[in-house]
């Protein structure tokens, strides 16, 4: 998880893999047992940024490694409140 610029990048597909882990109990009665599920209802809450095409994933590169991240931005506000983000 990284904040850019006011919003919380959030790398797909690591962050849902994580988050069945932490979650599976939870998860278990819902019938959800697929990382991709999990981002689809990710999806639909629409609480993520989406490019002006219409895009949901954005792309970050890394300017030391150059490696590219895939992953959604979340305006800060929705995860923070109004906690102090961290810079």
């Amino acid at each position: 998880v990284y904040v850019i610029a006011g919003a919380v990048f959030l790398k797909t597909p690591s962050i849902f893999h994580r988050f069945m882990a932490e979650q599976r109990e939870a998860l278990r009665p819902l019938k959800i047992d697929n990382w991709r599920d999990v981002q689809r209802q990710f999806e639909k809450i629409n609480l993520h940024r989406r490019q002006r095409g219409g895009a949901n994933v954005y792309q970050c590169r890394n300017r030391e490694s150059q490696k590219v991240y895939h992953g959604y931005l979340v305006p800060a506000k929705e995860i923070y409140g109004a906690a102090t983000v961290p810079a």
